[in-house]
């Protein structure tokens, strides 16, 4: 967890301004992953970009993670 934590740390602090380069990588390293990797994985992204008080990188943030999600990388879960 914490390997994947430091990872996504990094990721959020030099990508923001290359968003493609970073959507290409993002998709490579959570493709690689079993489904309960990409679960930490994305919650690590998630609670890292909670903390963003940048309004407009959070917003390059969830394009990304939006992304995965229409280009099947991840799977959507409804809560019930």
């Amino acid at each position: 967890m914490e390997g994947i934590e430091e990872v996504f740390s990094c990721f959020l602090v030099h990508c923001p301004e290359q968003v493609q380069p970073c959507q290409q990588e993002l998709q490579s390293v959570l493709s690689g992953l079993n489904a309960e990797q990409q679960e930490t994985g994305v919650r690590a992204y998630v609670l890292n970009a909670a903390e963003m008080t940048n309004h407009s990188r959070l917003q390059v943030l969830l394009s990304l993670l939006e992304n995965l999600v229409a280009s099947n990388i991840l799977l959507t879960r409804y809560a019930l």
